[in-house]
């Protein structure tokens, strides 16, 4: 039985796009248990219905409340927009939005009023991130651009090649039409690319990844409601995934420059 405060925080995602939020979790918290599901094997989620992502979403977070996490980061964007609510409704667990926090600093940050938002089919089609930015900010124009190639091509660790570049440039092209100056990450895989987006893009054009709005905003919940840990140590991290073990582990590990240990296998 854990302690209340060493309870882990739990993430989830279809596959390795949230392991760019475990590492701003790790950077602020580092002494923070954390329990990561990757969903490789039913992944993508951008193409998939609504109603398989909340299904996805209830096995998901029933086998994280039996891991006694204290807190969820939803980890996908795209299950984010479609099953978010129903995660609030059917479980006791706070959730924390990647889009709810990825917003936070847009007023502040554009000149132009011109946003632009680069996310998976499914997290486009539902308007998720429109909706949140014109309900909070006045005068801003909002532009979702489906980026559908970009997931697979991080997966398969082909960041750096210049077929990428090629089609990170033809997505972005279409923000820096609409004069936009703000660019939201509105996939957790997209953060890998930001070394490359940032070739492509005016310097005046700034990227924003939610995960570290996410990361922040965790922290000050732990810390308002005496849940952080205080242990002196290093956190304990668990991996699971539905996907093969040893190729999470290695890609896992390639993306984020740190070894991947303790990867495990569950499927529903």
């Amino acid at each position: 039985m854990y302690r209340l405060d060493q309870r882990p925080i739990g993430m989830f995602d279809s596959g390795f796009g949230g392991l760019t939020v475990l590492a701003q979790v790790k950077k602020l918290l580092p002494q923070e248990n954390v329990l990561y599901y990757g969903d490789n094997l039913r992944a993508p989620y951008g193409g998939r219905t609504k109603e398989e992502i909340i299904g996805f979403n209830h096995e998901i977070v029933e086998f994280m409340l039996e891991k006694q996490v204290k807190a969820i980061i939803m980890a996908c964007n795209t299950s984010t927009s479609h099953a978010l609510q129903h995660n609030r409704d059917h479980f006791d667990v706070p959730f924390v939005s990647l889009i709810e926090r990825g917003i936070d600093m847009v007023s502040e940050i554009s000149k132009t009023r011109n946003v632009a938002v680069m996310a998976t089919e499914g997290t486009v089609r539902s308007k998720s991130f429109t909706a949140s930015i014109t309900s909070r900010f006045d005068n801003i124009k909002v532009m979702e651009i489906a980026c559908p190639l970009l997931v697979p091509i991080i997966e398969n660790g082909s960041i750096h090649d210049e077929k990428t570049r090629d089609i990170a440039s033809q997505y972005l092209s279409e923000a820096l039409h609409q004069q936009a100056d703000v660019v939201i990450l509105g996939c957790t895989h997209y953060p890998f690319l930001v070394p490359v987006l940032q070739k492509i893009a005016p310097e005046h054009v700034t990227f924003i990844d939610p995960a570290v709005g996410a990361s922040e905003y965790i922290k000050k919940y732990l810390e308002k409601n005496e849940l952080l840990n205080k242990s002196n140590c290093n956190g304990n991290y668990e991996y699971y995934t539905s996907g093969d073990t040893i190729k999470f582990q290695e890609c896992g590990s390639r993306l984020l420059g740190f070894s991947l240990e303790n990867v495990q296998h569950k499927s529903f």
